[in-house]
């Protein structure tokens, strides 16, 4: 069990600066972890995401009012076009701080590629590629000694993407902190590579 909410359930949700909604946070940082610079370097070097060429911003509302968005601090991908797929992360510090957790850096991470969108080509996001992805993600970051809770996204649907498909989710972020950081919060990690607790992927 862990705590049943991170603060990121509107950061991404319709009715603010956009209309539709945008990509899950399923991916999210804290601890001493919680570094945007400790982010931004391990995605570039544990994660692979070196690339910076033809991504698409996406637009972070605060939660709190009055309501103030902004776009990412890094948007990495692993390869400049998605013609044959790619993974394709938007990087960005909250400003409202968890009260258990502190500072979270948000890694929002997703599988896409081009799809025949209105009137062009564009990225689309993978069927089960907000999932994948995470995971993906995740089995890297417990090779490195890190650990995983998984905690649930509050009041998050299908995504719909300019092809006209909706993507949706389990319905879980993944959230990425040095070893014996939840156990000192009270809640016992999902995976640790230290008690020898590693997923299946």
């Amino acid at each position: 069990m862990g705590p049943v909410w991170l603060p990121v359930g509107t950061y991404t949700q319709r009715g603010h600066f956009d209309p539709v909604d945008k990509d899950p946070i399923n991916l999210a940082y804290v601890g001493t972890l919680g570094d945007l610079e400790f982010v931004r370097s391990t995605t570039l070097t544990v994660l692979n995401l070196g690339w910076d060429l033809y991504v698409g911003d996406q637009v972070f509302v605060e939660p709190e009012r009055p309501h103030v968005g902004h776009l990412q601090d890094f948007n990495l991908t692993n390869r400049p076009l998605g013609s044959f797929g790619r993974t394709h992360t938007r990087i960005y510090q909250l400003f409202t701080a968890h009260p258990e957790f502190g500072t979270v850096v948000a890694s929002p991470i997703h599988e896409e590629s081009w799809a025949l969108c209105d009137p062009l080509f564009n990225d689309a996001v993978k069927e089960r590629g907000f999932d994948t992805a995470r995971d993906w993600a995740v089995a890297r970051l417990l090779q490195e000694g890190y650990e995983v809770l998984y905690v649930p996204l509050p009041n998050f649907g299908p995504v719909d993407q300019c092809n006209e498909q909706s993507v949706g989710t389990d319905g879980l972020c993944a959230v990425i902190a040095e070893p014996g950081f939840f156990d000192s919060m009270h809640y016992p990690p999902t995976y640790s590579r230290q008690q020898g607790r590693l997923p299946a992927w």
